[in-house]
């Protein structure tokens, strides 16, 4: 199953994380998210 978020684009990522996962505190995701670009820009180099 596809979880669609509608106006994914125009939403913070991690509130596209919470509304997949449902999580209890939307803001769970929110502390990782800089170092999960960090990750993301050190990979991709």
């Amino acid at each position: 199953m596809i979880a669609r978020v509608p106006d994914r684009e125009a939403l913070p990522p991690t509130t596209v994380a919470h509304r997949t996962q449902v999580n209890r505190d939307p803001e769970h995701y929110a502390p990782y998210w800089p170092l999960a670009e960090a990750l993301v820009a050190d990979l991709t180099r």
